[in-house]
């Protein structure tokens, strides 16, 4: 039987590391129930199936995403395998991609993702 792609080890672990920023960032969790105490394949499945479109990109010179939940394959009308993979500018209009990039260095700076 093969896992869903969002179920990957290294999806666990990317999805891992997105909750983690997004505490350490915000000071709130992104997804409300204590993840520590839960198995990593109930979290994913959990965050993949939030109500927020939820991606996250490399930190390459041109990004790429990395994940996207439900939520935002719904939001693009796209699978999986047509969204993971693609540069992230994708998903700004043109005329949004400089205030995108700024949204996105500010967050980078509240949080690193190295722990």
């Amino acid at each position: 039987m093969v896992d869903a792609p969002w179920l990957t080890t290294k999806k666990l672990r990317l999805v891992h590391l997105i909750l983690n920023s997004y505490q350490k960032a915000f000071g709130t969790p992104l997804w409300v129930c204590n993840y520590f105490d839960c198995p990593s394949r109930t979290v994913n499945q959990e965050v993949f199936a939030m109500r927020k479109p939820l991606l996250s990109h490399d930190l390459t010179r041109d990004p790429f995403l990395t994940y996207v939940n439900a939520s935002a394959l719904l939001l693009w009308h796209r699978r999986w395998d047509e969204m993971v993979g693609i540069p992230s500018r994708i998903t700004a209009p043109t005329n949004q991609l400089q205030q995108r990039s700024a949204v996105l260095n500010l967050a980078s700076s509240k949080t690193s993702l190295s722990g």
